[in-house]
Order: C-alpha cells, then sequence, then structure tokens
C-alpha cells in the first residue's frame, strides 16, 4: 500500500484526523505522516490492526506530550510481518 493510500485509510478510519506527508528526497526515501498529536494513540492502534498494513514500529515520534507541534510519525514494518 503506498503512502497516499495509507493517508486516506487513516483520515476514513479516524473521525477529524488530519494527515499531511512529508517527502524525503534523501537516499532512504523513508517518507513522513504528520498528524495533530490529539489522534496519535487512535492512528496508532489503526497502523497496528489495520489487516493490509500490520505496521507495528514507529520511529521519530515527536512532540507527543510536552510539546505542543504535530506529531510527525514515520512508520516501517518487516515484510516478513505483513
Amino acid at each position: 500500500m503506498n503512502l497516499e493510500k495509507i493517508k486516506s485509510e487513516i483520515e476514513a478510519a479516524v473521525p477529524g484526523c488530519s494527515v499531511r506527508i512529508v517527502l524525503n528526497s534523501s537516499p532512504s526515501e523513508q517518507h513522513s505522516l504528520v498528524l495533530g498529536r490529539e489522534h496519535a494513540l487512535e492512528v496508532a492502534r489503526f497502523l497496528r490492526d489495520e489487516s493490509e498494513l500490520r505496521l507495528d514500529y514507529c520511529s521519530n515520534v515527536t512532540g507527543f506530550r510536552s510539546v505542543p507541534t504535530p506529531l510527525t510519525v514515520t512508520s516501517t514494518t518487516s515484510p516478513s510481518r505483513r
């Protein structure tokens, strides 16, 4: 599933959640999804539990508790876990 599809799926599954894609032009091309922290837990559960995704690891999670900024989540998973 591509990042645009994941963005659409999150916005459909989590009412009121707005997601923005931040592209990373480095060789790793690890793009990010940015969302408001008020939806962070629900989005994380969706990414983990959605049968087509099963994303079980989030890295670079920022702004979750004390910083009033959006949450940036870069998610990856092992192909063997899909």
